[in-house]
Parts: C-alpha cells; sequence; structure tokens
C-alpha cells in the first residue's frame, strides 16, 4: 500500500498517510473548492488500511479553520476510522488545536462526542502551525 502525501496549499491543508508507520496527519486550512473530491484519496486509503493485517493508525488533525463541507467530509473520515475501530483495529486521534482557538477545540470536542474512538487533545502555540 502507498502512502500519500498531499502539500499544503492556501484552500487546502497537507495530507500526509503513512502506511509503514501507520499514521495520518492532516494539518492547514481546510476550504476547497471541491471538498468530496479533495478528501476522496484519503478516504480511500482508509478503506484500503482497513482490508490490511496493520493494527495500531493514529490520525493526528491540526487544523486552523474547517469550512462547513469540510466539517463534513472530516467527520466521514473519521466515521471510516471508527469503523476500523469496530473491526478490531486501534485507532486513536490527536486533535491539536491553536492556544486560545476556542472554535477548532470545540469542533474535534463535537467530533470526539460523536465517536466511539479515543480522542487526546494537545494545545499548540499560536505559531505552531507548520505547513
Amino acid at each position: 500500500m502507498n502512502s500519500i502525501l498531499i502539500e499544503a496549499t492556501e484552500s487546502t491543508p497537507a495530507i500526509k498517510c503513512d502506511f509503514e508507520h501507520e499514521f495520518i496527519e492532516i494539518s492547514g486550512r481546510s476550504i476547497p473548492e471541491n471538498a468530496v473530491e479533495f478528501y476522496s484519496p484519503l478516504a480511500k486509503w482508509l478503506k484500503d488500511y482497513q482490508k490490511t493485517s496493520k493494527q495500531n493508525l493514529n490520525l493526528i488533525f491540526f487544523l486552523d479553520y474547517i469550512n462547513s463541507i469540510s466539517y463534513k467530509m472530516v467527520f466521514e473520515i473519521l466515521l471510516i476510522a471508527e469503523k476500523i475501530k469496530q473491526d478490531g483495529k486501534t485507532i486513536s486521534i490527536l486533535w491539536k488545536y491553536e492556544e486560545d482557538d476556542d472554535q477548532i477545540l470545540e469542533e474535534g470536542t463535537y467530533f470526539s462526542s460523536k465517536l466511539d474512538i479515543p480522542f487526546s487533545f494537545e494545545e499548540v502555540p499560536e505559531s505552531g502551525l507548520s505547513f
């Protein structure tokens, strides 16, 4: 299974999917023109991961803004991760947010309340975003 590396732009986050080390990292601003198209490679990668013998997937989110359609797509990604967990694999979510960014923290807290996946939250100093 291949890794994925999508560079961040002004409207899309960076996405790194590393099969060997079993992690996904999504960081940046998520306001793509077509969120369904943008997030579809990630959704496919997760569904392919589900079919492998790997057992411990870590998802790291560090977003500074999520528009409404991206919000829906992130939730769809998390629902796929929840299905992987239901299949007996270990899934963990690290939701990073800049200090004083109550909106992003609230969004992560909402996702956490709706899913049966362990979430951890990490506050990062304000200049901590790296694109």
